[in-house]
């Protein structure tokens, strides 16, 4: 039987112990996400997309929760 569990933490320290923990979970049938708004998670799926497109110039592409930077210029738009 599968159940979810979702979690909301009142400290920030709280929940990003739990994330780091995740890392005993290896190797388990367990596993732990974080879980954003449907129009984050669509703008998440964007930037992704343009990261790969920037990662293929061979610079450096990273997405930080809704934003996209390559290089160190962060991309306004998506």
């Amino acid at each position: 039987m599968h159940r979810e569990l979702v979690y909301k933490f009142s400290f920030f320290n709280s929940r990003e112990q739990i994330r780091g923990s995740s890392r005993n979970l290896i190797r388990t049938p367990f596993y732990v996400t974080e879980q954003f708004r449907s129009e984050v998670a669509a703008k998440k799926g964007r930037l992704f997309r343009r990261a790969k497109v920037g990662k293929q110039a061979s610079k450096c592409a990273l997405v930080s929760y809704d934003t996209l930077y390559i290089g160190s210029r962060q991309i306004k738009d998506a």
